[in-house]
């Protein structure tokens, strides 16, 4: 205030208004006016600075110029306390849609003037560019002991896992328009998780989707959990119907089945549940069903895989291919390793080719069969099923087989035999018969009333193997392999 005072009867003698020269001994605190017209004059002007000073100053004019600004909540631990109440009181229970926006005075004072403001809240794609993502939300806002809450709703469209800024503008009671806040405030991982740039999330009552790559990727508005890693082009897009399925990433590719996967590749079809594709091209998957890569395969039997390859064809439940081209795995828990043009048709057989003649695959290829049965102590035979059951080695027209076929046999008191048979076997044009006879021979055996026969049963077009005990005192088990060399037109 002295050097004020000061300022003013400096001006005052230079304009003339005093005739004096005016001494001001600023560092010792003291003034001597060299007249006193001087204080007289001066002192009037003093009293004026004086008030305007105070009116400056006074609590109620900082309120009215009073800005908020955006805080870090981690910084006040009974923000934390505040945020919780105000939350309860506006009835927010989730947050997928809807934004916490804390603020706190610039100064850090109380508020002391009544607490109502009007503000502005603008969403943008950068810090200082003009473009807006979502219309301004404005909103009256209660201020209490410096912090607030905002519950923003700018729609689900405008976060796709880009960056985004909010702009802030408040209105006091009485003041002419809104003052915008600077700078704008980026969006934090909280409430806003940002995500990679072409990466955005579709929120849902359960579980959210979560969608990458190409912007024309879909996941169907039914599904639950479903996730698209990346690709996909125009008019190639990816696609997830199945809940809770995935696409990592290639194009073209579409997870149809509850909780199936596709890593990569291109127009791969994962069609059945809990199916899966590892990448490759024009890949199909049924049900529990598995390939690995290749291209044109399609494991379409319930469980079955196919390793890799092409143009490989797992039809048969539970049965395999490991890879080569052109294998198909008909029969139930049927096997092609590998190669080319083996065809697995009966249950459980275990097929492999390394080509075949011109016309069907399978014309040139060897095989291997497992057959059992059990035979019970109360009746005297029984026959040797693929599946125990009723599937049987059966012969197709215009094929015939070379086999060996080795017989062994347990009884539930420790007995056992065993015998082997050699020979061929032919279906022409419907009837089915050995070439020659078969040669047997006996491996060796504990009962000599246990016995096996060989049958070319034209009835059913099969290959047959009988046990007999001879109503013997135990249960007796009968396990045949048959290995083969087939030909076919």
């Amino acid at each position: 205030m002295l050097f004020i005072s000061a300022a003013v009867m400096w001006v005052l003698n230079w304009a003339g208004l005093i005739g004096e020269t005016l001494t001001v001994d600023v560092l010792g605190g003291q003034m001597t006016p060299g007249s006193a017209l001087l204080w007289k004059l001066a002192l009037p002007a003093v009293v004026i600075l004086v008030a305007v000073m105070v009116y400056l100053t006074h609590p109620a004019r900082a309120v009215r110029r009073q800005k908020l600004a955006p805080f870090d909540p981690a910084q006040d631990a009974s923000f934390q306390r505040e945020v919780e109440q105000l939350t309860t009181v506006a009835g927010l229970k989730t947050p997928p849609r809807i934004m916490l926006r804390p603020g706190k005075r610039l100064d850090g004072q109380a508020f002391g003037l009544p607490n109502a403001y009007d503000m502005t809240f603008q969403l943008l794609d950068a810090v200082t560019a003009t473009y807006t993502i979502a219309a301004p939300v404005v909103t009256p806002v209660t201020v209490t002991n410096g912090l607030f809450v905002a519950a923003l709703d700018f729609g689900a469209a405008a976060f796709n896992g880009e960056a985004r800024w909010l702009e802030i503008s408040v209105k006091c009671a009485g003041d002419p328009g809104f003052t915008t806040l600077t700078p704008r405030q980026a969006i934090a991982p909280a409430p806003y998780a940002l995500a990679l740039a072409g990466l955005r999330t579709l929120q849902n009552a359960s579980s959210p989707n979560v969608i990458g790559g190409y912007a024309g990727n879909v996941i169907s508005d039914t599904v639950v959990g479903g996730t698209i890693g990346g690709g996909g082009s125009e008019n190639s897009i990816n696609l997830v119907t199945g809940s809770f399925a995935t696409i990592g990433g290639g194009d073209e590719n579409t997870a149809n089945g509850d909780r199936s996967t596709i890593g990569g590749g291109g127009f791969n079809w994962a069609a059945g549940e809990k199916s899966t594709i590892g990448g490759g091209l024009g890949n199909s998957a049924s049900a529990y069903s598995f390939v690995g890569g290749g291209s044109q395969n399609r494991a379409d039997g319930s469980g079955s895989t196919i390793g890799g390859g092409w143009f490989n064809d797992a039809d048969g439940g539970l049965s395999t291919i490991g890879g080569g081209t052109y294998n198909d795995a008909v029969g139930i828990h049927s096997t092609v390793p590998g190669g080319s043009d083996a065809v697995a048709a009966h249950y459980g057989e275990l097929a492999y080719a390394s080509g075949r003649f011109w016309g069907r695959s399978g014309n040139a290829q060897t095989s291997v069969y497992v057959l059992r049965a059990e035979v019970l102590s109360n009746v005297t035979s029984g026959e040797l099923f693929l599946d125990e059951l009723a599937e049987r080695l059966t012969i197709t027209t215009t094929r015939t087989l070379a086999f060996d076929i080795l017989i062994v046999a347990r009884g539930t008191t420790g007995e056992s035999s065993a015998w082997r048979y050699e020979g061929v076997i032919e279906n022409n044009g419907g009837v089915t018969a050995f070439i020659g006879t078969p040669t047997k021979t006996t491996l060796g055996e504990d009962d000599i009333v246990w016995d096996v026969d060989l049958i070319a049963d034209d009835t059913n077009d099969a290959l047959v193997i009988k046990g007999f005990t001879n109503q013997s005192n135990d249960n007796v088990r009968f396990v045949a392999t048959v290995r083969t060399v087939e030909v076919a037109w």
